[in-house]
């Protein structure tokens, strides 16, 4: 009888993850075992990729378990991105066929206008290009042009708590629906009525429909609000981390600085060290900060702790890499994600007595309204203690 060949995917199609399992043998001393899982109707399919074929995949030879699984993680979120850009343009290429309501001339004469021209990273564009999809899918399904978008305002709010989507989340696709109903009327020289979302009870409606949301992103399906990234749970799990993840997370939990910003502290033109009072001052460029002048989105934050002092050294040093977000999920049980060091900044820096305000600016917001709305504990119980009087 003759033996089944083992049949492995194409190495240029991007579904599926690689997993890596230890094992040891007499002939291969490697120490692990490479497979690829996927799904194909519904089902879950692994493969065995035989030895021979690793280097196809980028997997070499001789290299240590640890070291292969760091690999595996790293093409899995690769090849994730590649999925999402080829679902993005196979959608982009449905919803093109049916041009009534986003004619597909006019749709990319806007989309290089708005995007084209927007200055943020290529993953910000990417959530941009992402939100222009869903409401050309909303639009069309409504079944309206932008001169009618005020009068069905509520069958918008209506969608968003049939698709469950978050509060913010539906803000950003009516700021979306409004750039384009905006800039289509004054294609043919007509007035545009903003739709809004202003009411309290639309608001609650929203979030409690997200809140039965299910899946597998999180506890509850959906992407929640990061929990606080302590020095003492960051200790606790730093076994499970490489030593460049550890420092990513270290330099995240004592500056407080956002995930981009810790990524291109790489590049030494994004960052500088001042000295103010024998307290050394790390200065951040702040890439997000589009509307403000050059001078002004550098932030400078004073490193007072040793804590702080060692976090310029590691900066200096370039051993630092951001963890697979996939892997934080599944260490800290989907509850922490990269912005749990900047999440439990606010505390740590009031615990040490520094003032409101001043962990305000070192985050980089431009008002202390920004820094509470988004990054305050208000289930922390906190107050000022006063001295005693003296009997």
């Amino acid at each position: 009888m003759q033996k089944k060949k083992n049949s492995v995917v194409d190495t240029k199609d991007p579904k599926g993850y690689f997993i890596v399992r230890p094992h040891y043998t007499r002939e291969e001393n490697d120490g692990f075992k490479l497979y690829l899982e996927y799904r194909v109707d519904g089902e879950k399919v692994t493969k065995y990729i035989p030895r021979k074929l690793w280097m196809n995949y980028g997997f070499q030879p001789g290299v240590s378990v640890q070291k292969a699984k760091e690999l595996a993680s790293q093409l899995n979120k690769e090849r994730h991105d590649l999925r999402k850009e080829i679902n993005s343009a196979k959608r982009f290429e449905e919803l093109s066929r049916d041009e009534r309501f986003f004619p597909q001339e006019m749709a990319q004469v806007f989309w290089n206008e708005y995007i084209g021209d927007n200055r943020g990273s290529d993953d910000h564009k990417k959530k941009l290009h992402s939100q222009f999809l869903t409401i050309q899918s909303i639009v069309k399904e409504l079944k309206v042009y932008p001169d009618k978008y005020k009068s069905v305002e509520r069958k918008f709010i209506t969608l968003f708590i049939k698709n469950q989507y978050s509060v913010n989340y539906s803000k950003v696709l009516i700021k979306m629906v409004n750039l384009w109903g905006d800039w289509y009327s004054k294609q043919f020289q007509k007035r545009y009525e903003p739709i809004r979302l202003t009411s309290n009870f639309d608001k609650a409606a929203i979030a409690k429909a997200q809140s039965k949301k299910t899946g597998t992103d999180s506890v509850r399906g959906v992407r929640m609000e990061s929990k606080p990234l302590t020095p003492e749970l960051q200790k606790k799990n730093k076994d499970r981390f490489t030593e460049e993840e550890n420092n990513w997370m270290y330099i995240s939990i004592w500056l407080g600085l956002r995930p981009a910003e810790i990524d291109s502290l790489k590049d030494p033109a994004t960052w500088q060290l001042e000295e103010v009072e024998s307290i050394p001052v790390l200065c951040v460029y702040q890439s997000k900060l589009i509307t403000l002048p050059e001078e002004k989105r550098w932030k400078k934050i004073p490193c007072f702790t040793e804590q702080q002092k060692a976090v310029l050294s590691i900066i200096e040093g370039g051993n630092f890499k951001k963890p697979i977000y996939q892997k934080m999920r599944q260490i800290y049980k989907g509850v922490i994600t990269h912005y749990g060091g900047r999440k439990g900044f606010i505390s740590l820096m009031r615990d040490l007595g520094q003032d409101y305000v001043d962990i305000s600016a070192w985050l980089g917001h431009q008002s202390t309204e920004t820094t509470y709305r988004h990054y305050t504990d208000k289930q922390e119980v906190r107050w000022t203690r006063q001295p005693s009087k003296a009997s």
